[in-house]
């Protein structure tokens, strides 16, 4: 869809033989309704009575009165923008008359919902009818989203940039198995479709998070394709000829049974690239400055961030509201999440071995990369393994971990639980204790800040609003340059 300057909505049917007449038509743009000035709707005509105003700017939300034609159907409201003002309209949203009984007979009972560049010649967005059940009523039509049909831009393309070392990335499909991996590109037109394999999907469906330039995030279902359209702040934008399109994963199965360690898990989600308008491009955006590697259990992944009263997990489920996606913001870093629900030091859940097993895989037989060169890790294991004495099990992942990067590794303690003695003899005794470091996380879970019935997982604003900070504030002096250096920030 694109900007115009004139939108008119052409009645073509009442529900009876009377005149239209609607209380309020709005024009929404991204949701918004973008036509609030009195003065500049226009009508066909207007109903003339003495002492009574029937104008069209009466129809402008947050006005006296309402519209009336004066005359039957075909009749049209409408509104102009102005020069250089040009919206993107995407659905029209009526209230019918609430005033009089003749509702019943006047109601628009079939609309057009039109565009103009000359208002002259109009074209038609979308047509529909209208099922009044009262007064005072609120019905919207809303245009299908189109759906591009130009070329693919595979998921191998160098002008997409991954959160590092959480997907596995070849030449015709990207697959994560972690909730907090995202993707990012530029392109150029008015909308895209993004493309997934749907070959291993079962319910419940993994879930996205995708917006373009800044716009509303926009929820959806992993699916064979997921239609975007650019807001209307940057449609036919001269000033913007490159648009963002950004993708988080949300949520992951988790729940019983689920097997997350299989390469052909069926809750993984596999991303196949865009689809963009004929004649569109792709180029790569840039990189944070520093790469940030977060391993951790099911409150690093954003398990029961939502609350834990849906009946899946992955409504419950947002990784975007945890502690750990937040990093890059806080930290000014490209962040690899890399979580699994129920798993730890000595303790394996979902198909997913302990962590010494697991640390270096993506998943069963697919090994993960470390490149680009990590500039901190941060594990933040052993909730789950309780009481167990897990010395020698940290000691030989840390030491694993530091053979396979070359920056400092954090083992912050378990969020919850108290100061754990394990991980803090690992450091100790493990092969590079100049590398390693334990971090103390007393005081950043408070529980009556938002968290599930057993006090395990914090809720969303808890965790990524006040843990998030806390754990940024002591993992920066890790970093390199943090003696002195400012930190680059980026906003996913």
């Amino acid at each position: 869809m694109a900007a115009h300057r004139y939108w008119r909505v052409l009645v073509t049917a009442c529900n009876g033989s009377g005149y239209p007449d609607v209380d309020t038509f709005e024009l929404l743009a991204g949701g918004v309704n973008v036509a609030t000035t009195p003065s500049q709707a226009y009508a066909s005509s207007s109903f003339v009575y003495p002492g009574l105003s029937f104008d069209p700017g009466n129809a402008v939300a947050g006005q006296a009165g309402d519209w009336s034609s004066g005359t039957t159907a075909p009749a049209w409201w409408g509104y102009d923008f102005g020069a250089g003002a040009a919206q993107d309209i995407a659905s029209v949203r009526i209230t019918n008359r609430s005033n009089s009984p003749n509702w019943t007979t006047d109601s628009p009972a079939a609309v057009q919902l039109q565009w103009s560049e000359d208002n002259a010649a109009w074209t038609t967005l979308v047509a529909g009818t209208l099922n009044w059940t009262g007064p005072s009523q609120v019905l919207t039509i809303t245009a299908p989203t189109p759906t591009p049909t130009g070329a693919t831009i595979d998921a191998g393309n160098a002008a997409f940039v991954y959160s590092p070392y959480n997907w596995q990335v070849t030449a015709a499909v990207a697959t994560t198995w972690n909730p907090g991996a995202y993707v990012r590109t530029l392109f150029t037109g008015d909308s895209c479709a993004l493309l997934f394999d749907m070959s291993a999907v079962v319910a419940p469906i993994s879930q996205i998070w995708c917006r373009i330039d800044n716009g509303p995030w926009t929820l959806a279902d992993v699916a064979a394709s997921v239609a975007l359209t650019v807001p209307a702040k940057t449609t036919a934008n001269a000033a913007v000829p490159l648009h963002r399109l950004e993708i988080v994963v949300k949520a992951i199965d988790i729940g019983a049974g689920a097997n997350r360690w299989s390469a052909s898990a069926a809750g993984a989600v596999r991303f196949r690239g865009v689809m963009l308008w004929a004649g569109g491009t792709v180029q790569a955006p840039g990189r944070a400055p520093l790469n940030v590697l977060i391993y951790g259990d099911s409150i690093t992944e954003g398990a029961r961030t939502l609350g834990e009263a849906s009946s899946t997990t992955v409504a419950d489920m947002d990784a975007m509201f945890g502690w750990a996606f937040e990093q890059g913001r806080l930290l000014g870093a490209e962040i690899g999440v890399v979580g699994f629900s129920g798993s730890g030091y000595v303790t394996s859940a979902f198909g997913v071995p302990a962590f010494p097993g697991s640390f270096g895989f993506l998943a069963a037989g697919i090994a993960r990369s470390f490149s680009p060169s990590p500039d901190l890790v941060v594990v933040n294991h052993g909730q789950n393994d309780q009481s167990a004495n897990i010395q020698v099990a940290a000691t030989g992942t840390l030491n694993g971990l530091l053979g396979a990067v070359a920056c400092r590794v954090v083992l912050l303690n378990p969020l919850p639980p108290g100061d754990n003695a394990y991980l803090q003899a690992a450091v100790a005794g493990c092969s590079a204790p100049g590398r390693a470091a334990w971090v103390s996380t007393a005081g950043f879970f408070v529980r009556s800040a938002g968290s599930d019935a057993s006090q395990i997982h914090p809720s969303g604003p808890n965790s990524a609003g006040l843990i998030g900070p806390r754990v940024a504030g002591v993992l920066r002096p890790f970093l390199p340059g943090a003696a002195g250096a400012v930190v680059a920030r980026w906003t996913h």
